[in-house]
């Protein structure tokens, strides 16, 4: 085997053990059969290529028939000694009891389900395949002979399964020991047997006493086909443990249900997770989208303000109060404006708010220049640049709020603003006669 093959995942058996209780052979029949249990990852149209190679078809039976021929050959040989004893009472007592379990209590339970594998690239090698390897085949003879070797006639059944995710091997241990019953003498310290039982006893084989003798034993099997042991996770726990460093995570082998369960209750968990997040994306544009709408909103109405500011400055626009209403208008017909009035008009009616603003700002400026024909020349003068300079004012504080090409254009506005003031108060100066106007800005 190759260097680079001994620390690849791909080629390491897989060997894992499970107890069970005779009650629990039902179930597994059924499963094997695929007519119970969590069948929904079982690949039907391949069902039919699962083969049994230990074992007769009625196993499962059988090995139920035998725990009960021993539970019952028990219990006639333990009230046949008592009688024999002349224990009288306690035969009575034990008649009274009936038969028992032939196995100690544990919670593993008497039996054990051996599952043999590997990873799922390992059999579907294309190289191996073109080389004409039968890596299948070849796993199942390793995993016989290494069944029968070390469990010899314990194993009552192994099959091979071809409809799950990768090929892998079932078997069932029925651990059917001899146990002697001894009674010592206290007197003379010598121990006599006094009866023979069957049990169901696992510990006898050195295999199960010892996992990772078990894990040592699989690798060896089956470095003939290409694989070797798997990784060494107690040696690695007995070694940080010593060393008092934090231990690494046991490996928890759940059932196929039990994990898929375990996946479902986390996808669901998940995808509730990702409803409440987009939830609360939504939410969180929802807000943004209003705001920017309303930013949007402010910013083509003090554009169109601009525009009406700089139209009128340039002679673009003019305010025209001759209707019910005063408006703004194009000092040309429309299908006649040059391309920049025509933007100017464009940016204007992008806002009707900013429009009726801007109209009204503009409006009163003209009502001051007329005021000024009918008062004091200098007072209004004087009031009308105040007037100017409000609204000068007033536009700057639209522009500080904004950015890009909309705040470049107020503030080019703003300008025009400034030198209409300027004009307004050399104008004011010429009617006094002063040479300079004041400076008031």
């Amino acid at each position: 085997m190759a260097p680079s093959h001994q620390q690849n995942e791909k080629f390491r058996v897989v060997l894992r053990m499970r107890g069970m209780f005779p009650k629990d052979l039902a179930g597994y029949e059924a499963h094997r059969l695929r007519k119970g249990g969590d069948i929904s990852h079982i690949d039907k149209t391949r069902s039919h290529l699962n083969r049994s190679f230990i074992g007769k078809e009625t196993w499962a039976a059988d090995a139920q028939d035998k725990i009960q021929e021993i539970r019952l050959q028990n219990f006639l040989d333990e009230v046949t000694a008592l009688r024999k004893r002349k224990r009288k009472k306690d035969a009575e007592r034990r008649l009274a009891e009936g038969p028992k379990d032939p196995w100690r209590a544990t919670r593993h339970g008497p039996l054990r389900e051996i599952i043999l594998t590997a990873n799922r690239a390992y059999f579907e090698d294309e190289v191996a395949e073109f080389f004409g390897e039968n890596r299948e085949a070849e796993f199942q003879a390793c995993a016989e002979n290494w069944l029968r070797k070390e469990f010899k006639g314990d194993i009552i059944h192994a099959r091979v399964d071809r409809d799950e995710t990768a090929f892998h091997v079932h078997a069932v241990l029925l651990p059917i020991e001899r146990v002697e019953m001894t009674r010592t003498n206290k007197k003379t310290g010598e121990t006599k047997v006094i009866a023979v039982r069957q049990m169901l006893q696992p510990s006898k084989h050195d295999l199960i006493k010892d996992y990772e003798q078990a894990q040592d034993s699989a690798g060896a099997a089956f470095s003939v086909v290409n694989l070797q042991r798997g990784e060494r996770r107690a040696a690695v726990i007995r070694q940080a443990r010593a060393a008092g460093q934090p231990l690494p995570k046991r490996r928890y082998h759940a059932r196929t249900s039990e994990w898929r369960a375990e996946q479902e209750l986390k996808l669901e968990a998940r995808k509730a997770n990702l409803n409440e997040r987009e939830k609360a994306l939504d939410q969180r544009d929802g807000r943004l989208d209003t705001r920017d709408a309303a930013l949007a909103v402010r910013e083509a109405e003090i554009d169109s303000i601009d525009a009406a500011f700089e139209g009128v400055e340039s002679g673009a626009l003019t305010f025209d109060e001759s209707g019910d209403v005063p408006r703004l208008e194009a000092t040309t017909p429309e299908e006649k404006l040059a391309p920049e009035p025509a933007r100017l008009m464009q940016r204007l009616m992008a806002s009707p708010k900013g429009r009726t603003r801007a109209t009204a700002l503009i409006g009163r400026l003209f009502g001051g220049l007329k005021r000024r024909a009918r008062e004091d020349a200098e007072q209004a003068l004087r009031r009308d640049i105040a007037e100017i300079g409000k609204a000068r004012d007033l536009l700057q504080g639209f522009v500080s709020r904004l950015s890009g090409e909309v705040a470049t254009s107020g503030k080019a506005t703003l300008k025009g603003l400034t030198r209409s003031l300027m004009a307004l108060r050399r104008h004011e100066a010429a009617d006094h006669g002063e040479e300079h106007p004041p400076d008031r800005d």
